[in-house]
């Protein structure tokens, strides 16, 4: 596991689809919150020493920030991505700290309004591929979906969101944004059927998990109830996201956990490094 704290940082700033300016070898702390309801991510991205061309692009329209993270021997994977919301400068000794919010998905969703007409018999993946094109996210796999025909067409003037809202709702699925991924499944269950991080005392986990008790989603036919769930730490891994499966092994637990919740702390020139991350077993 020692690899794993030879711990690397790297931001490009720029527009979604364009190369954007890469900046590495800076100091780079980082907030990140990211859980499985529908409202946006949140990020703060601390960047030292910005030149006065790169603070230029933080001002330029609908700019993101794409947060990158790794170690040694390994490359960098995508930790978070945000639409830039506000910036401020801020002075640590000799050090100019430029403090940047970002906000997953903000951009698509409350800068465009939709405008949509599908004519008799069109279906749930029709809609939402057109949706996935107007709001210029990526996408995720839709394949396995109900595929509620809608015989009387479909027609909607309004947020993205409340689009989403309603054509979901039809089939008992959610939706979130993840580092601009449309991502849809039913509540308290994953999108993926693969593992996408093993846990363990080797691998990064730290500290012993603990329980605690979370309502589970409210369905038409059964009302809450509390089931368990669990807190676990660990060093920042960038596959451990919203709604992904992770499976631990450590003396408290062993199973499979859908991830609920999960928080990112970390800094390139400090002891932080840490992933908490909230979990329900499968």
């Amino acid at each position: 596991m020692s690899r794993l704290f030879k711990r690397k940082a790297q931001v490009i700033i720029g527009k979604l689809g364009s190369k954007g300016r890469l900046l590495d070898g800076v100091r780079i702390s980082f907030d990140i919150d990211m859980d499985d309801n529908r409202e946006t991510n949140t990020g703060k991205v601390n960047i030292y020493n910005l030149s006065e061309e790169t603070i230029g692009l933080l001002e330029q329209k609908d700019v993101s920030v794409i947060l990158k993270i790794g170690y040694d021997g390994e490359e960098l994977s995508t930790l978070f991505i945000g639409n830039v919301v506000e910036y401020e400068r801020d002075f640590n000794g000799s050090d100019v700290v430029t403090k940047i919010t970002l906000k997953d998905g903000y951009i698509p969703l409350t800068n465009k309004k939709l405008s949509l007409s599908f004519a008799e018999n069109s279906n749930t993946k029709q809609i939402i591929e057109k949706i996935v094109g107007e709001l210029n996210l990526a996408k995720s796999d839709y394949s396995l979906l109900p595929n509620y025909i809608y015989k009387q067409g479909f027609s909607f003037i309004g947020a993205p969101g409340t689009a989403l809202d309603i054509i979901l709702a039809r089939i008992g699925y959610q939706w979130i944004i993840v580092n601009n991924v449309l991502i849809i499944t039913k509540p308290n269950e994953s999108n993926k059927q693969v593992i996408s991080q093993f846990l363990s005392p080797q691998t990064g986990l730290i500290d012993k998990p603990k329980r605690f008790k979370e309502k589970s989603v409210k369905t038409k036919t059964k009302d809450n109830k509390l089931i368990d769930g669990w807190k676990i730490n660990s060093l920042i891994i960038p596959s451990i996201q919203p709604k992904n499966l992770i499976k631990v092994e450590s003396s408290e637990i062993k199973g499979i956990f859908l991830v609920k919740s999960v928080r990112f702390n970390g800094d390139t020139e400090d002891s932080k490094w840490l992933c908490k991350i909230q979990a329900i077993q499968k």
